[in-house]
């Protein structure tokens, strides 16, 4: 089942559990919304998806600078 995590929940789980430089991993990473965190915080992510649809519309969400 998919669920939504808002960008500023996942940004305050980021910044809380980890540090500037540090790896996060997401193993369902869906529309991408840990790795946007991580981008806009200034840590490195891997994420796993099963849905190839989900991993263009995450790959399509990183290349935009300005979240829409």
């Amino acid at each position: 089942r998919n669920t939504q995590k808002a960008l500023e929940v996942m940004k305050w789980c980021v910044t809380d559990f980890s540090n500037e430089g540090d790896i996060i991993y997401d193993p369902f990473i869906g529309s991408g919304t840990t790795a946007k965190a991580c981008q806009e915080l200034n840590r490195n992510y891997i994420g796993s998806e099963l849905s190839e649809e989900y991993c263009n519309i995450a790959e399509e969400r990183l290349k935009q600078s300005v979240l829409l």
